[in-house]
């Protein structure tokens, strides 16, 4: 009996029609700021201007006294909740208490101090401004290098240094690969911090219902039910009596992927005034109280042969994590070790020291494919530089050896017949290595 195999159909190249765009191009679709319900009110969090300071008092009266304000909450009111969790779970890592409120003192820029309520957004934005707190600053330090160092002022008084997490790591014999090179390279290669601004804020809507004794939470979140686990573990309520919706994203890039102070903050004020409370984040509060992204100072040594293939890397790596952790944020060093070495052939990797530093920034978690970035364009760079020292004629020989991985050949057939000018561009790259290669004495 004859079998006929017929080529399977692919994807790549070829116009998909999503089933969300009609109504997301027509007007039609529902976020979280379109939410209107009856008896609504609004929410505007006060917070920190000073990247470190201890808070030595706060005055509310004059913002419970304005029209409109219902109840203005505190680092007081929400001591007894749980904190904002962490799901990474890394032998000697060191996690800070971070409260939906600022206690004693804030660690970063739009640190939430207060929340005011009152029946309108606007109402509840000016009264914001009357809260009254009195700030005693404290040195900061925004450099992760910098935060490591002797002496550094201390993002976590409570801790001896500001050293989240210390790890290495090793795969093949890099000592072997170092002594067989007969080029070694090093460079310091830094992966800036970076915002992920999507095009709607984040947004939450909380309800109270006392009669189930259940609160409804619609939110601009990319994990609804991991949200729902862990906010109602913050509130100390069954999770069976929360329910999470979430209306369109609005773009998220990883930046949604967390669990974020103002959830648990809405549907514990809910509860509290028995009144559904909106708060949609302004840009500039995305700007300070959204995570961010990469905040990488990595430093490389790469061993080669003249023909141009890669032996052996040896990595040392700073992550800056900014002043508390969102659930992966001490993950990621720790998977750029995984992916740096699938765009270096089969060289021998060793993680010679992976350092996490908190400092007095909003938390680096995880962005467009978290640490693939950073790992790609750190190794390429490097690679780059050993072709910029061989020569022209190099570039062909390593351009092949970093697609002998199945891996990585599996990534370039994808491209090639996606992107018809993905061989041009490596084309350009070769001659950008020739153009930038060191003159010949």
């Amino acid at each position: 009996m004859a079998t006929t195999i017929s080529k399977p159909a692919t994807l790549v190249g070829k116009g998909i029609r999503r089933q969300e765009d009609p109504r997301l191009i027509t007007g039609t679709a529902v976020y979280v700021d379109d939410i209107k319900m009856p008896g609504m009110h609004h929410a505007a969090i006060v917070r920190s201007p000073h990247a470190a300071a201890r808070i030595a008092g706060i005055n509310t009266e004059a913002a419970l006294a304005h029209p409109g304000v219902v109840a203005v909450f505190t680092g007081a009111d929400v001591k007894n909740l749980g904190a904002v969790p962490c799901a990474s779970s890394l032998p000697g890592l060191r996690v800070p208490h971070h409260h939906l409120l600022a206690q004693d003192r804030v660690y970063y820029t739009g640190h939430p101090v207060a929340v005011v309520v009152a029946t309108d957004r606007y109402v509840a934005a000016d009264a914001a401004s009357l809260v009254e707190v009195q700030y005693d600053p404290q040195p900061a330090v925004a450099d992760p290098e910098k935060a490591l160092a002797a002496g550094a002022p201390a993002v976590h008084p409570q801790w001896p240094d500001n050293t989240s997490f210390t790890f290495h790591q090793e795969g093949g014999d890099t000592g072997q690969a170092f002594r067989d090179a007969e080029i070694v390279v090093k460079q310091r290669i830094t992966s800036q911090r970076l915002i992920p601004t999507s095009i709607e804020t984040r947004g939450v809507v909380a309800e109270w219902r006392p009669g189930e004794k259940s609160l409804t939470m619609f939110t601009s979140t990319q994990i609804p039910h991991l949200v729902r686990t862990l906010v109602a573990g913050i509130l100390g309520m069954p999770e069976n009596h929360l329910r999470v919706i979430t209306p369109e994203v609005g773009g998220g890039f990883g930046s949604k992927l967390n669990v974020y102070a103002e959830e648990a903050l809405m549907c514990y004020i809910a509860k509290e005034i028995g009144k559904p409370v909106k708060w949609v984040e302004s840009r500039r509060e995305n700007f300070q109280a959204t995570i961010h992204g990469r905040g990488h100072v990595d430093y490389y040594e790469l061993a080669a042969k003249r023909d141009g293939t890669m032996l052996g890397l040896k990595l040392k790596l700073i992550q800056d994590l900014g002043a508390y952790h969102q659930l992966l944020t001490p993950a990621i060093p720790y998977l750029l070790a995984t992916k740096v070495p699938h765009f270096l052939g089969r060289a021998s990797l060793e993680m010679k020291h992976a350092q996490q530093a908190v400092t007095d920034f909003e938390p680096g978690v995880r962005y467009r494919a978290l640490a693939l970035g950073e790992g790609a364009a750190g190794a390429s760079q490097a690679s780059d530089y050993v072709l910029c020292l061989l020569g022209t004629a190099r570039a062909q020989a390593q351009f092949d050896h970093a697609a002998a991985t199945r891996t990585y050949q599996q990534l370039l057939d994808i491209w090639k017949n996606a992107d018809p000018d993905f061989i041009p561009a490596q084309e350009a790259r070769r001659e950008l290595a020739a153009l930038s290669a060191p003159a010949k004495n």
